[in-house]
């Protein structure tokens, strides 16, 4: 079990059991992917292209993360600040709703959580996990790294995109022996 804390300071609990895992299976993915027609990931069995999907596509892990969570939706509220400073709270009771408790910070900590729980709930899949998150972790860092350079030097758009997919490309490469 992780938890992550939100932007209002509201703790989340990621706990992946069979029963969590058979609602993500019975989740409709489609909507987050764009998709027209629907769209199910299947856990079972475990495949490593649905771990690299997870790494690789925030809508795939946003939408594992939600239903992990929809059942501490009871009490869970998001905050809007109005032109004249007043701040309202609203009750979570969507998705999008959700995507409001989320800053930069929040998401990757979440993401993370998320990532830790996974080799819990697929201990022969451990070795592989640890290692796509360790990569993740080091892709992260590199565009950090990276994008803080690019801002130092004023490179263009173009050339940042270049730079975070060097970086993502390195932090993903094989690992030598």
């Amino acid at each position: 079990m992780k938890t992550f804390q939100d932007k209002f300071g509201q703790t989340w609990v990621i706990d992946l059991d069979l029963f969590k895992a058979r609602q993500i299976e019975a989740y409709d993915f489609g909507p987050a992917l764009k998709l027209e027609e629907e769209h199910f990931i299947s856990f079972f069995p475990p495949q490593e292209d649905l771990f690299n999907s997870l790494i690789t596509d925030p809508a795939v892990c946003f939408g594992m993360i939600w239903v992990l969570v929809q059942d501490q939706l009871p009490h869970r509220t998001y905050e809007v600040k109005d032109e004249k400073g007043s701040v309202t709270s609203y009750p979570i009771q969507s998705e999008l709703d959700f995507t409001r408790c989320f800053d930069g910070e929040v998401i990757s900590k979440a993401r993370l959580a998320f990532y830790e729980e996974l080799p819990d709930f697929f201990p022969q899949m451990k070795i592989t996990l640890n290692n796509l998150i360790s990569r993740y972790s080091r892709a992260e860092e590199l565009i950090d790294e990276r994008t803080s350079k690019a801002v130092t030097k004023k490179m263009s758009d173009q050339e940042l995109e270049k730079e975070i997919d060097r970086a993502i490309e390195e932090a993903l490469a094989p690992e030598a022996d």
